[in-house]
């Protein structure tokens, strides 16, 4: 595991969120309701570009009536990153529990 950058909390939250192809603003939505708290744009975007730079997340620009729309996936990296992190947070949550700690 150590050879493998795990994501922040917030990167972790938003690469959770785009296992569908998602708008920036549909991601927003999500956050919202899964976390009970609001994410803003300027938090949102920066973070999906580090997500895209780091090969976690792709994107691609569209354009509909309402204006530029940007959407987001994740990569088969990313599924892998997650799935780390996921494990990883897990055997944390349970690190002393078999020794009454």
């Amino acid at each position: 595991m150590s050879d493998i950058r795990l994501p922040s909390e917030k990167e972790f939250q938003l690469l959770a969120l785009t296992t569908a192809e998602r708008t920036g603003r549909d991601i927003a939505k999500l956050y919202k309701r899964a976390a009970g708290r609001s994410i803003s744009y300027g938090t949102l975007y920066p973070t999906l570009r580090r997500l895209v730079d780091a090969g976690w997340v792709r994107s691609r620009d569209d354009v509909n009536e309402a204006g530029r729309i940007k959407w987001f996936l994740i990569t088969g990296e990313g599924r892998r990153t997650l799935e780390s992190a996921r494990e990883h947070y897990e055997r944390l949550s349970r690190f002393g529990a078999c020794h009454g700690a």
